[in-house]
């Protein structure tokens, strides 16, 4: 135990996570456990969790091998208060004295990448409910794509018009029925801001159509409400445990379309 007396006197639990982790691991202290060192710290979301030790207060630092901890150390440490990693030091340095050494611990806790689905629905002021999906991974820096399209589509149209409904200069007796849908597609990455909220933002193409219709029952396609493009989309997506929640907005041909989803993390 003469290797173990001349250690606790000069621990100094120094947390520190990487820049990564936007303080996934807090609260970290060292105390003697019998014939071992037990870490303990905050670990605010599930993250592969690595124990350093260092005598100039960070500046560099040796990782302790796996082989010599147990606990909540390694991959994929679930969250939660007071986790523990013990250091058996006596197996690693069964030599070594410590008693000059002012020790401080570094627990870094790296994120997990994990795959995530949600079901989005929203609301474009010009066409209506749209439905859709996105997939992708979260991590510190992640991916997504995402889908969205109206519930009902647009008819074959036989004729276009003009944003006044002219046709080549004549403009015919329309019904006042109309219809209109929107489907667009996005590729994007999310950006991890904190625990555990990330921005997402994207491009992708997409179509808007508007059609009304002529008394004798055939459409017409209004050109000028039917724009197609770029696609440019924006929002937040919040993870609680394995719910993902999302909120945003995309813009498309002059429009700017409203949406939410829920979804599960793997």
């Amino acid at each position: 135990m003469n290797i173990l007396r001349g250690i606790i006197p000069f621990v100094a639990a120094l947390g520190i996570a990487s820049v990564a982790t936007a303080q996934t691991v807090t609260n970290v202290d060292a105390n003697q456990e019998g014939k071992s060192i037990a870490v303990t710290y905050d670990l605010k979301e599930k993250a592969n969790v690595a124990v350093y030790i260092t005598n100039d207060g960070g500046s560099t630092k040796t990782r302790i091998p796996q082989a010599y901890l147990s606990g909540d150390v390694g991959n994929k440490v679930q969250p939660g208060k007071d986790r523990k990693a013990m250091w058996h030091v006596l197996d690693q340095y069964p030599d070594q004295n410590f008693q000059s050494e002012n020790l401080s611990f570094i627990v870094v806790g790296k994120p997990i990448t994990q795959f995530f689905a949600m079901v989005n629905a929203g609301f474009s002021p010009g066409t209506g409910m749209l439905l859709g999906a996105t997939v992708g991974q979260v991590g510190s820096v992640g991916w997504y794509l995402k889908g969205m399209t109206t519930l009902s589509s647009s008819p074959a149209a036989d004729f276009e018009c003009d944003e006044n409904g002219a046709i080549n200069g004549i403009l015919p007796a329309y019904s006042g029925q109309s219809a209109k849908s929107k489907i667009y597609g996005i590729a994007g990455v999310n950006l991890r801001l904190g625990v555990p909220v990330y921005l997402c933002a994207g491009v992708g193409y997409g179509t808007r159509n508007l059609c009304w219709e002529l008394t004798d029952g055939r459409w017409v396609k209004n050109l000028a409400g039917s724009p197609k493009g770029v696609a440019i989309d924006a929002g937040l997506m919040g993870k609680i445990g394995p719910v993902a929640i999302s909120a945003g907005a995309t813009f498309l041909g002059g429009s700017l379309d409203f949406y939410g989803g829920v979804g599960y993390v793997f």
